[in-house]
């Protein structure tokens, strides 16, 4: 497994260790099992220091636009460096039903409308998005003042740090024209 939990720098955070390749499920796979708290990060009750704690990621309200961070950047107490793992992950049907512990939620089931890069390294770097108009199903990449059309193919890569999927069964009001009859 490539994705370690006790990284993780927030509640939605995923990140990977080392430089093993892997996939969004498994990411979320990773998160949601239970886990000790590290020696960094445990937890000792108070009064019998003795209880240790673990964690565990889940999801109980799926929402309208789901924004997954990958932690690209590792932070050691000797060794810093950006992480270039590539995490696959699907541009359509992003189905995580799995995940899916409220039964009164509907199917946790996401399309990709855009994704932000980075290139670079720990001292520099550059940053460029692609975007899905969602009018024609074209993919477009933002880099600086330059925007072109690219496929669909190029928009996984290691490069990806921020994906935003949007759900296709909640009706979402910046994007209300599309509902998952109209999406492409």
């Amino acid at each position: 497994m490539a994705m370690r939990q006790e990284e993780s720098t927030g509640p939605g955070s995923v990140g990977v260790s080392g430089q093993k390749d892997c996939d969004l499920i498994e990411c979320f796979r990773s998160l949601s099992t239970p886990r000790l708290l590290s020696e960094d990060n445990k937890w000792n009750c108070p009064k019998c220091k003795k209880v240790r704690a673990s964690k565990k990621f889940d999801i109980w309200k799926w929402p309208k636009i789901l924004i997954v961070h990958f932690k690209r950047f590792s932070f050691g107490r000797f060794r810093r460096s950006k992480i270039e793992s590539l995490i696959k992950f699907p541009i359509k049907d992003c189905l995580l039903s799995e995940f899916r512990i409220n039964p009164d939620e509907p199917e946790p089931d996401y399309d990709l409308f855009a994704v932000s890069n980075h290139f670079g390294g720990m001292g520099g770097g550059h940053y460029t998005a692609y975007a899905k108009n969602s009018n024609t199903g074209n993919w477009y990449v933002f880099n600086d003042s330059h925007v072109e059309q690219v496929p669909e193919d190029r928009i996984v890569s290691s490069a990806a740090y921020v994906l935003f999927f949007s759900h296709k069964n909640k009706e979402i009001p910046l994007l209300g024209h599309l509902n998952k009859e109209t999406r492409m």
